[in-house]
């Protein structure tokens, strides 16, 4: 599914690792928190992936991690896919 797409929105996780199988040049916006890694910027740069991310906050401050909920700020998301040339 990667290969077949020019445009890729995700919640940061395992998953968002299938960038890999993207086509250079795939536009991709990763939705993390605040406390999640930046591992995936370094994997989209090799992958020659015109990458983005969005840090959003961690709506449940009592869950660790990724087990946490996520409260995307639908405006600010907009904006930055609307900044991709």
């Amino acid at each position: 599914m990667f290969k077949n797409v020019d445009f890729i929105i995700g919640l940061h996780g395992a998953g968002f690792a299938n960038m890999v199988f993207s086509k250079p040049g795939t536009k991709l916006i990763e939705i993390a928190s605040k406390i999640s890694g930046n591992i995936f910027s370094g994997l989209a740069k090799n992958c020659k992936l015109n990458y983005k991310r969005i840090i959003e906050k961690n709506t449940l401050n009592s869950l660790k991690h990724q087990n946490s909920h996520v409260e995307v700020d639908i405006n600010k998301l907009k904006r930055l896919v609307l900044s991709f040339k």
